[in-house]
């Protein structure tokens, strides 16, 4: 995904920079335009084991900054989730709230709610210390971009076309 991503990016530039203004075709420009002025969305992430959603662990959510995420669980059942910042990835061995990048949100509960506004762009990663849960896949990277996200196929929802080049040398006559 991250790759397809910076494709795009790609994709885009080299759009912008390969035609003149005025050569580029009015459509471009206005969705452009509609690009940049993205709605905020709120971004809703159940949590819980993976393997309960089908998952080895929770994919990377892609969020802009002013986006809201909203992270909940209700495991009337007995499971017990929290829910921690922490600084990378890497599932810690410890949880404590004085080492630095690390910020407990909620402790063990079997039911919760956390709504979290994206304040800066940058990976913000969240986990559970529970027992074995982190190691379990209860983590998930949340991507916060500063501009808006640019769609995967870029060709198709902008319904821009490469121009053909022109050929390099006259076709040679047979006979």
């Amino acid at each position: 995904m991250k790759a397809t991503a910076a494709c795009a990016l790609v994709l885009l530039a080299i759009c912008l920079f390969q035609d003149s203004v005025e050569a580029r075709p009015a459509r471009f420009e206005r969705a452009l335009e509609g690009a940049s002025r993205r709605l905020l969305k709120a971004i809703d992430v159940p949590w819980g084991l993976p393997a309960s959603f089908n998952q080895s662990r929770y994919r990377d959510v892609a969020a802009v900054v002013g986006d809201t995420v909203t992270i909940h669980w209700n495991h009337t059942a007995g499971g017990q989730f929290s829910l921690w910042k922490i600084p990378s990835d890497t599932c810690p061995t410890n949880f404590s709230t004085t080492a630095s990048g690390f910020a407990q949100l909620v402790s063990l509960h079997t039911a919760a709610t956390v709504t979290l506004k994206m304040t800066e762009p940058g990976v913000v990663v969240f986990t559970s210390s529970g027992p074995g849960q982190c190691g379990a896949g209860v983590l998930v990277n949340v991507v916060v971009s500063e501009g808006t996200i640019i769609p995967v196929d870029i060709q198709e929802a902008l319904n821009v076309t490469a121009p053909m080049p022109a050929p390099t040398a006259a076709p040679k006559a047979s006979g």
